[in-house]
């Protein structure tokens, strides 16, 4: 039995009626990860039809990349709900962090395979999963306007250094 319908109520899948939401459930594919599995990893092309992102159901991912010099690299760990790849749908630059399963893991991916068979075959509904994408994106891009805010004109770096700076050198 699918656990996907545990995401009925994730911001990603909100905007969606039980029909549209039930098409999603069969075009994303649940699957469980292996401790240690890789899911993306830093580097690797998003441009690739086998790339894809992933909506985490259970479990704990690894999130991390490597420090530029001088710069900031991440080490984070995310769990039930947590979204990862999703830049790589809409994006065909390199993948900016490796996510790796902490333990066992069950999450939905959606390839930018079956991304481009909804536009092809299901257009309202890529159309509204797409907008859905984009809010996402900008709920991101708006959290990290904050902590860029807060940084440079109260000096504190803290939420940035949370977020970002637990790299290995």
């Amino acid at each position: 039995m699918s656990r996907f319908s545990e995401l009925r109520n994730h911001d990603l899948f909100a905007p969606f009626d039980d029909d549209e939401f039930a098409t999603l459930e069969r075009v994303m594919v649940e699957r469980i990860y292996r401790p240690g599995h890789v899911l993306i990893r830093e580097g690797d092309s998003a441009a690739s039809m086998s790339s894809a992102m992933y909506v985490v159901v259970d479990g704990e991912v690894e999130v991390f990349s490597k420090r530029p010099e001088g710069g900031f690299g991440v080490s984070k760990t995310v769990g039930s709900g947590a979204i990862l790849g999703l830049v790589g749908l809409v994006d065909d630059k390199p993948r900016s962090a490796t996510c790796r399963a902490a333990g066992r893991v069950t999450a939905v991916h959606l390839t930018r395979a079956a991304f481009a068979e909804m536009y092809r075959s299901k257009i309202e509904l890529a159309a509204k999963f797409q907008f859905a994408v984009a809010r996402q994106l900008a709920t991101d891009i708006r959290s990290l306007d904050h902590m860029l805010r807060d940084a440079v004109i109260h000096g504190n770096e803290a939420a940035i250094r949370d977020r970002f700076d637990r790299g290995e050198a």
